[in-house]
């Protein structure tokens, strides 16, 4: 039999709970496409399932954030890439979280979002 390790609730049962953090469902999947041309561009769709955040299993957010259930939640990124051989450089271009989606990861120090919409841009010079 397992039992809580939070405060205040060490002697309810937790067994048959889920793991805090341990979402059933993880899926990432991505498609591609390359041009003759050398343009390389994917978009890749990144899937957690909902997750508890603690280990009683709680479903409604307590005041404090650091438990209850974390909603499911996908995000997508994107990369292109387009060499230039005569310079011996790849240029590139990088979004993640392309549709700047708002979502909660983290309820250990409270409600902590994902990360916003990042952009990347840049080039790779082979010598």
């Amino acid at each position: 039999m397992r039992f809580s390790n939070i405060a205040g609730f060490t002697t309810v049962s937790i067994t048959g709970n889920r793991l805090p953090y341990a979402p059933r469902h993880l899926l990432t999947s991505s498609v591609g496409y390359v041009r003759a041309t050398g343009l390389d561009a994917m978009i890749e769709g990144v899937y957690t399932g909902s997750q508890f955040g603690d280990d009683l299993n709680t479903v409604p957010g307590t005041p404090d954030g650091q438990r209850g259930l974390i909603p499911g939640h996908a995000i997508f990124n994107l990369t292109l890439n387009y060499p230039v051989e005569a310079m011996r450089t790849t240029f590139f271009f990088t979004t993640k979280n392309l549709f700047d989606r708002l979502a909660i990861v983290d309820r250990a120090r409270g409600l902590l979002p994902t990360a916003p919409r990042v952009v990347q841009a840049g080039l790779r010079w082979d010598f």
